[in-house]
Order: structure tokens, then C-alpha cells, then sequence
């Protein structure tokens, strides 16, 4: 992924459903965090980070049943 493009996540199916959206360092600090409503129509979040620099991070979608983690990796 390049720095300063959005990331578009592709959410649980579950319809209605709020999750949480939130993207970590890999020391634990929390960059970003959003709970997101799952609309019928709609199943693409658009994550804009403008100022996130080049590194690793953890994002992190979690539903009342489910929690995905992904790694990421950012260039300039």
C-alpha cells in the first residue's frame, strides 16, 4: 500500500451489523479506530490515513462474533 492513497476494506457480511475498524502500530499504539454500520448496500469502508508514514501496521475489523486481523505494510 502507498502512503497517502485510502484503504478499502472489504467488511463482514453481516447486514446492519456495526463493526469496529481500527489500525495499530506493531508496538501497540492505536492510529486510527471507527465503528462502521454495515449498510445493505454497501460493503466497501474507504479508510482515508493521509499522514500515516511508511511501516508495518495491524488493521483490526472486529464484529460482535468475529475479529479480523490483517497486516499492512505502507510505502512512500
Amino acid at each position: 500500500m502507498q502512503a497517502g492513497k485510502p484503504i478499502y476494506l472489504s467488511l463482514p457480511d453481516q447486514q446492519g451489523e456495526k463493526v469496529q475498524v481500527s489500525l495499530w502500530t506493531t508496538s501497540g499504539q492505536l492510529m486510527h479506530t471507527r465503528d462502521v454500520q454495515k449498510a445493505s448496500h454497501a460493503d466497501t469502508y474507504i479508510l482515508d490515513l493521509p499522514a500515516i508514514s511508511s511501516g508495518f501496521y495491524l488493521l483490526k475489523v472486529k464484529s460482535a462474533d468475529r475479529t479480523y486481523i490483517q497486516k499492512l505494510i505502507v510505502n512512500q
